[in-house]
C-alpha cells in the first residue's frame, strides 16, 4: 500500500514553460491528501524555488519540501525516514529518468515516469533508469496506488 509519494517539482507539478501547474496537479494533491497519502516534493533550485512554491500556495498540500542543489539518494531517504515508511510504501514521480526515476529506483521506491514535455524522449541507459510505470497524465497515478 502506498503511503507517500515524492514528486519532482519542475515539469511534474509545475510547468515553467507556461508558468502554471501541470494539468491535474492540484486535483491530484487534493485527492492524495484526502486519502491520507503523504506528499513530498524534492526539487533542485535555491531560494527562488522556495519563493515560487510559497507564492503558488501549494505548501498546504505538501507534507515535506526539500530544495537542493542536486538531487541525491539522501534527499529521497530523508523523506522516507522522516515518516518511517518502508521503501515499498513510497512512489517517486518525475519527468527525468536520469534523475528522479534513477534515484527512486536506487532507494527502492516504486517509480513513475511522467512522460511529457521537454524530457519525454529520454530513454533509459541502464536498469536503474527504467521506471516501474509510465504515465502521460497525472491522474493516472490514482490507478497505480
Amino acid at each position: 500500500m502506498i503511503k507517500c509519494i515524492i514528486f519532482d517539482f519542475n515539469r511534474t507539478v509545475y510547468d515553467p514553460e507556461t508558468n502554471d501547474f501541470c494539468l491535474g496537479a492540484l486535483e491530484l494533491f487534493d485527492v492524495l491528501g484526502d486519502r491520507g497519502i503523504k506528499i513530498g516534493v524534492v526539487s533542485t533550485g535555491g531560494e527562488e524555488r522556495q519563493d515560487l512554491i510559497k507564492s503558488l500556495g501549494i505548501e498546504k498540500f505538501i507534507d515535506y519540501l526539500k530544495i537542493t542543489n542536486k538531487k541525491s539518494e539522501e534527499d529521497f531517504n530523508e523523506v522516507i525516514n522522516l515518516f518511517g515508511f518502508n521503501f515499498d510504501e513510497v512512489m517517486v514521480v518525475g519527468d527525468r529518468i536520469f534523475r528522479e526515476i534513477e534515484i527512486g529506483n536506487m532507494v527502492g521506491a516504486k517509480t513513475i515516469w511522467y512522460k511529457r514535455g521537454k524530457f519525454a524522449n529520454e530513454l533509459p541507459k541502464n536498469k536503474l533508469q527504467e521506471p516501474a510505470h509510465i504515465i502521460m497524465e497525472l491522474k493516472q497515478i490514482l490507478d497505480l496506488i
